[in-house]
């Protein structure tokens, strides 16, 4: 198994366990993965069956997607890396050491049942999809418990997957001959690249000793950058991940060392800032289902030399999406107002990597940086960074104003703004290579090609 995937699925298992302890709900969004009713079994077949089909036909004309580099650790690295996880949860919330047990007891459960998750696709990478799965019903458990109607989701269809795409966007397909039945696909190697860029983010932290011997980050943009300048294997470890997405097509190429960042403290803040990631990503998805906008007429397209119903999204569709992905984000994140911060930078994270993947690839392509380009039937990534954080402090202000003071929001904007900053200087410091790429005329990997090849 994948050691860094299996690591994360670890860490968000436990850390959902957390937030349903925090709320409140834990026995019941525990077990609701069993209670939810059943929704149509056969169109989720017929749907799977559909899914398999493309990237079948994806694969034969893109390539093989992009993998992770594969281990021979166990799955689940580590009951050593699981009982410490749930002895500092259980000491963060004063658990007594019976509430620890039954705390402990639940997670194992809900380990299990992720680690036995497999998609029926044969080309679908079986780390990846239980995490997509694990998001996703972390994303469904929020929509029912904060979005009325609370069933509406268990009247859609969904089937998530990916697909090698060459676009960093999702795709939402209508399966053929199926009511109300619907693929949403991401782009193969997006979420892998998500994964080694946060872990290449926190990498780049500098750690100081406070007064009282704790040991803590330092995202001071100032700092973070004479760090990287210290020590340039930092920088070349941002360049080599966007390389091997873009030009090797392929991550398994890259160190071991990649995979972690060797303390724990730093694989904290890759990990939120990957679920961070995972979370939005999803929440928007749902949110374009919760809006309805699944429901309207799709238009003819192609992948991977397969015609399909895609369906189109205008710019207020997708505002509308990221209004509701990032609400739902917060609603499956609340542990405390700590992960408030987590929440802005995990949103913003996304489109900088969204950023980063069209600004290199078309540096590698044309030499040049083409932003009409970038965005297709999505508004401009400064525009949706600007409306996510409108909307969020909005909702806060009206439904969650004792929890969340002005001064809580105005701290998690500035750290959040903080992480801008380091990732786009970090970008910047690379753009010469990117575009010298060009100049050698060495190319981007297939599944990129035609999509880049538009703005030449």
């Amino acid at each position: 198994m994948q050691a860094q995937s299996s690591y994360l699925r670890l860490v968000a298992i436990v850390a959902a366990l957390v937030l349903m302890l925090a709320s409140g709900n834990a026995q019941q969004n525990a077990t609701s993965g069993k209670n939810d009713p059943v929704t149509g079994p056969n169109a989720e077949s017929v749907g799977e069956l559909y899914l398999e089909q493309l990237q079948q036909s994806s694969i034969s004309k893109l390539g093989s997607p992009a993998h992770q580099q594969f281990s021979n650790e166990t799955d689940f690295t580590s009951d050593v890396d699981f009982d410490r996880l749930i002895r500092e949860a259980a000491a963060s919330f004063n658990l007594s050491l019976g509430e620890e047990s039954e705390f402990k007891k639940r997670a194992i459960e809900r380990r299990e049942r992720f680690r036995n998750l497999r998609s029926r696709s044969q080309y679908e990478d079986p780390a990846l999809y239980q995490i997509i799965e694990f998001w996703s019903e972390q994303i469904r458990t929020a929509a029912r418990q904060n979005i009325e109607p609370h069933d509406l989701l268990d009247k859609t269809h969904v089937v998530l997957g990916t697909l090698p795409t060459g676009e960093v966007n999702a795709w939402s397909i209508r399966v053929p001959s199926v009511k109300d039945t619907y693929l949403i696909t991401f782009e193969s190697g997006f979420f892998y690249f998500a994964n080694l860029m946060s872990l290449a983010i926190a990498r780049t932290l500098p750690i100081e000793q406070t007064n009282d011997g704790h040991a803590v980050l330092i995202t001071d943009p100032v700092k973070v950058l004479d760090n990287v300048r210290q020590h340039r294997e930092l920088q070349e470890a941002f360049l080599q991940v966007i390389l091997a997405y873009l030009v090797e097509g392929r991550f398994d190429t890259l160190p071991a060392s990649y995979y972690r960042t060797g303390e724990p403290t730093r694989d904290a803040v890759a990990t939120k800032l990957y679920k961070g990631i995972g979370l939005f990503v999803l929440g928007h998805e749902y949110g374009h289902i919760l809006r309805g906008d699944l429901a309207g007429a799709g238009v003819a397209s192609v992948i991977g030399g397969q015609k399909v119903q895609k369906i189109p999204h205008e710019w207020e569709q997708e505002l509308g999406a990221d209004a509701l992905g990032i609400e739902l984000a917060y609603f499956a994140m609340r542990a405390s107002k700590d992960n408030l911060a987590a929440i802005i930078v995990g949103a913003d994270f996304f489109l900088h990597c969204y950023e980063i993947v069209e600004h290199a690839g078309s540096l590698i392509a044309t030499g040049g940086v083409h932003p009409g380009l970038a965005g297709g039937n999505h508004p401009p990534t400064e525009s949706r960074r600007a409306w996510i954080r409108q909307i969020l402090h909005a909702f806060l202000r009206r439904f969650q104003a004792n929890q969340v003071s002005e001064s809580d929001w105005n701290a998690a904007l500035n750290e959040a703004s903080r992480f801008d900053q380091i990732m786009d200087q970090l970008f910047v410091a690379d753009e010469i290579t990117l575009k010298r790429l060009h100049d050698r005329k060495i190319g981007l990997a297939p599944s990129w090609r035609q999509r880049f090849s538009e703005s030449q």
